[in-house]
Order: structure tokens, then C-alpha cells, then sequence
């Protein structure tokens, strides 16, 4: 069979279609790859990494024209993913014109943490005079962390007197870029629980609302209640499990002291939540506190302060703060005692704290590139981006060079601001002892002032060819 007339037959006819945001002349049918490669087409596979849900991150996939002839380019088109779309570029009017190049960008928005999503797309580039070149573009990514920062997730009230209110107030912080999370449920909480909420309108990006939930015991029996909130943006559905548990007590005591412990649920690496316990002098004298102190703090994830310091006069409240940064990954607890003495009367309290660590420190994406067939003696560059998503600068940038034929341009800065990112140019080169595939992978690392220092895993690979030796599945 004549492939070139094929081809020929095939891009004479031509329709119009819109695709990535432009309009492109799309091809009747895709054929078969031509001999020699047309264009230099990179990445052909990316591995967005680990992305936080709601967010959309972006990388544009490169035509290289090889020849002196304006290629047309068709199709590139992702369908049936929510998380995959290609949308902009330079690739305007599918004109790919002699010897130069256009980008078409493709975007990736996880919809769910702790899930993986993949998706692919079919391109062809060519013209009459010198064939065509088809390529399959493979795109990944995983989802990470939430839109929503809801602290704490776990309350336990403790003992408390018989026919008296306490009550403790959830922080939920929208921490996504563009949408506005609405929340469902949460409530129908049964005595001796109740609660009330300021987020019924749902919660604008960066900033936070509160959810108070209330304890009076009737009794001395154990009690303990769960709910489940829901929280939705745009192609997004999220929930939180919220338990409570506590117990009456017909001790008086000289203090109160509220809550007992808590969860302060799923934090992001680098980012702090924080809560405050309450003690309340009760007796008719003066009160002094001591301990509180964190032995045992998970490596420093844990840290208090407190303002009950020196005498607490007769009916007067004071607090002890506590902050979970969490340093590594997975659940962390710790504890501490709390004493309250005034006169002859002495008293104590265990203090509970728990939190799970997820997500990144500053977002790195792409984690892995496969820079696809790349003619000897021409490069093709893929972006590696590095986004600060923590609460101070990022410092300590080491690794992520790499060597032929593949290289590296860095513009990291000593610091890079919150939210700020930088950029790892990765190039493919392929020289005579490149022909073929050729693999490596690079670790980069970085630090914050919380000292936590990330290894973050950068594989890349590109096969070299040259006009007289094609490699597909072998050398022919």
C-alpha cells in the first residue's frame, strides 16, 4: 500500500473544528507514523505529581517543525475526563510553519485527594510533501490534600460539671485559589451535644469560618456523638467525619478546664493549625498553673504557650495555646499535664493532642517527563515548576542537575517567597552516543523555617534518533 498517497488523499480533505481554545483544521483520519519524523513532538508522557484537589496546574506540550514545509496539526483533543483538558497554546490555526514551533497547553485539576487520574490524546502533524508524524500524548497526575482546612476534627470535651455549657469553635479555612466551598450537614448533633454554625453561605478562597459545638452534661454517663460534613465546589464533593465525646462530673473543683484533648485533623506539610484550651479560676482565691510543657512533640510538630502565667484571680479565665505544624506524613499524638493549685486544694488535667500530616511542602510539578522521539542534534524543553505553598520563604534549594544528554537550567532563587515559583528548565539534547532511549533521574530538596527538608524525585527520559536509523521498537 502507498502510504504517501494515502496521506495525500488524506490531507486533502480537511474540515474546521475548535480545539484547545483555537481553531484548527482537523485531518480526516490519523495514519500510521511516516518515515523519517516530521516534528520533534515533547513531552509525550507527564506525570503532573501530586497536586492539591481544586487546583489546576499546567504544562505545554512542544511541536518542533524538522522540515521546510508548514505542517498542519490536528486532533490533541482530551474527552471523558473532568480532570485533563487542553486549552491554549501558540499553536494558532493548527499552522505549524517551516522550521519553527507551537505549543498547545494541557491542564490538570485533581477532583479527589488520594486518588489517581490519567488520561490521553492523539496528535498528527504533516503536510503533503513530507508526510506525517502521529504521536500519543499520556498524561498523570495524583490528587493530594482538600479544599478545606477544617480543625479540629476530634473533641473530647472531658469531664465537666453536671449542668454546665462548654463549648469549642472549628476553624474550616477555604484554602483553594479560585472556588467558593459550600458546606452541607455537619449538624443534628444529640444532647448532651448541640451546635451552631457561622458557615451556612459557604466560605470565600483564604478565608476561614467557625463552627461552635457545645457540651452540657446532664449526667455523669459517658457520652459521645459523630457527624458528617459536606463540602462541595465545582466538580469537587468532599466530606468530614466530626466526633465529640465527653462525660458529667459532679466534682466542682477549683477550675474548669476545656476541652481534654482534640484531633486537630489532616494539615498540610509547612502550615499551622492552632486551638485554644480553657481554664477558668472558679474557687473564691487565687489560682497558679503549672506544667503544659510538650516533651514528647512528635519532633517539634507540636508547640504551646499559654497566658496562665503567675495568679489567676477568682472568676478569671486564661488559656493554653497549642499549634500543630506537622513535619512528616502520617499521624503524629503527644500529651501533657496541666496542674492548678489555690490554697490547700490541688488539681490536675492530661492533655491529648493529635494531628495527620499530608500533602507537599511547595508544590513540584511535573515529577516525571518522557520527552518522546527527539532528532540528534536538536533539543526539546520541558518546564519544571516549583510553587512555595507554605508559610514562610523557601530556602536550601540543593540537586536537580542532571547530565547529558540531558540538562538543566535553574532560575531558583536563595529564597523564594510564599506562593512565589521557580523554574527548572529540563532539556533533551541527543547527540551520536544518544541514539535510543536514555533515562535518568534527579532528587531535588528544599527546606522552610520549619526545617523540614523534602526529597522530591524528578525522572526524565527521551530517546534519540537520527533520519537514516528510526528507532521505534528497535533500530531499523
Amino acid at each position: 500500500m502507498n502510504l504517501h498517497r494515502i496521506e495525500s488523499s488524506l490531507f486533502g480533505m480537511r474540515g474546521r473544528a475548535r480545539f484547545a481554545g483555537v481553531t484548527l483544521a482537523i485531518l480526516t483520519s490519523h495514519v500510521a507514523l511516516a518515515d523519517p519524523r516530521v516534528v520533534n513532538i515533547s513531552p509525550t508522557y507527564v506525570d503532573f505529581g501530586s497536586i492539591k484537589v481544586g487546583t489546576t496546574v499546567s504544562i505545554p506540550v512542544t511541536f518542533k517543525n524538522l522540515t521546510n514545509e508548514d505542517l498542519q496539526i490536528a486532533g490533541g483533543g482530551i474527552s471523558g475526563s473532568t480532570e485533563f483538558r487542553a486549552q491554549g497554546g501558540t499553536c494558532n490555526g493548527g499552522i505549524l510553519p517551516a522550521n519553527g514551533s507551537c505549543s498547545i497547553n494541557y491542564h490538570f485539576r485533581p477532583t479527589a485527594a488520594e486518588q489517581d487520574f490519567s488520561a490521553s490524546a492523539s496528535v498528527l502533524a504533516g503536510a503533503n510533501e513530507v508526510g506525517s508524524t502521529g504521536q500519543t500524548l499520556q498524561f498523570a497526575g495524583r490528587g493530594t490534600e482538600s479544599l478545606l482546612q477544617l480543625s479540629p476534627t476530634r473533641v473530647d470535651f472531658g469531664a465537666q460539671q453536671i449542668g454546665a455549657m462548654v463549648e469549642v469553635k472549628l476553624t474550616a479555612t477555604n484554602t483553594d485559589d479560585d472556588e467558593t466551598v459550600m458546606f452541607a450537614g455537619g449538624g443534628g448533633l444529640q444532647p448532651p451535644f448541640a451546635g451552631s454554625t457561622s458557615c451556612g453561605a459557604g466560605v470565600t478562597p483564604g478565608n476561614s469560618c467557625q463552627m461552635t459545638r457545645r457540651f452540657t452534661p446532664s449526667t455523669s454517663a459517658f457520652a459521645e456523638d459523630s457527624t458528617t460534613l459536606a463540602t462541595y465546589a465545582p466538580d469537587i464533593y468532599e466530606s468530614y467525619a466530626l466526633q465529640y465525646a465527653g462525660e458529667g462530673s459532679t466534682e466542682s473543683g477549683i477550675v474548669t478546664f476545656h476541652p481534654r484533648g482534640i484531633d486537630f485533623g489532616r494539615i498540610k506539610l509547612g502550615r499551622t493549625a492552632t486551638f485554644e484550651f480553657v481554664a477558668r479560676n472558679i474557687s473564691a482565691g487565687n489560682v497558679v498553673f503549672g506544667g503544659g510543657g510538650l516533651g514528647n512533640n512528635a519532633g517539634g510538630a507540636f508547640s504551646g504557650s499559654t497566658t496562665c502565667g503567675g495568679q489567676i484571680a477568682a472568676g478569671a479565665q486564661c488559656k493554653f495555646t497549642y499549634r500543630y505544624q506537622p513535619r512528616v506524613l502520617g499521624p503524629v499524638s503527644t500529651s501533657t499535664s496541666i496542674s492548678a493549685s489555690g490554697g490547700s486544694v490541688n488539681q490536675g488535667f492530661q492533655v491529648h493532642l493529635a494531628g495527620t500530616g499530608i500533602g507537599t511542602l511547595a508544590r513540584v510539578t511535573p515529577t516525571d517527563i518522557d520527552f518522546g522521539q527527539v532528532l540528534l542534534t536538536t533539543s526539546m524543553t520541558v518546564p519544571v515548576t516549583i510553587t512555595n505553598t507554605s508559610e514562610s520563604p523557601l530556602t536550601g534549594f540543593i540537586g536537580g542537575n542532571v547530565n547529558a544528554p540531558f540538562g538543566a537550567t535553574n532560575n531558583c532563587p536563595a529564597s523564594l517567597p510564599v506562593n512565589d515559583s521557580c523554574q527548572i528548565a529540563y532539556r533533551f539534547q541527543p547527540g551520536g552516543n544518544s541514539l535510543g532511549p536514555n533515562a535518568t533521574q534527579t532528587i531535588l530538596s528544599f527546606t522552610n523555617a520549619t526545617g523540614v527538608r523534602p526529597n522530591v524525585t524528578i525522572s526524565l527520559t527521551g530517546t534519540g534518533y537520527d533520519f537514516d536509523r528510526i528507532f521505534a521498537s528497535g533500530f531499523d
